[in-house]
C-alpha cells in the first residue's frame, strides 16, 4: 500500500467521523417555544437569606412565577436538587 493510499484512507475514515459528530450535535438540540407561548413566568428569583439576613443559605433559591391562565401564583424553594412548591399571594 503505498503513503498516498494509506493517506487518503486516513482522510476518508476522518471525514465520517466528523460528519457523524456533526449529526449527533444536530439531532441534540432542542426547539423552545417563545416566551409569549410559555404558560408560566417569573415574577422573582433569588437565593434564600440566611436568619439574621447576614448571609446566603447554600444551595437553596426562591422562585414566584404566575400562571398566564390562571393568574395564580407559586413559590417554588430549591435545595440542591430537591424543590418544593405551594400557592402564594401575587403582589401587584
Amino acid at each position: 500500500m503505498t503513503s498516498t493510499s494509506k493517506a487518503l484512507i486516513l482522510a476518508s475514515l476522518l471525514l465520517s467521523v466528523v460528519t457523524a459528530a456533526m449529526g449527533v450535535r444536530a439531532s441534540a438540540q432542542v426547539v423552545t417555544p417563545r416566551p409569549e407561548e410559555l404558560r408560566f413566568y417569573t415574577l422573582l428569583s433569588e437565593p434564600v437569606a440566611a436568619p439574621g439576613r447576614r448571609g446566603v443559605v447554600a444551595g437553596t433559591s426562591a422562585m414566584l412565577v404566575k400562571d398566564r391562565i390562571t393568574g395564580q401564583c407559586f413559590v417554588a424553594i430549591t435545595v440542591g436538587n430537591a424543590m418544593g412548591l405551594s400557592p402564594a399571594a401575587c403582589e401587584q
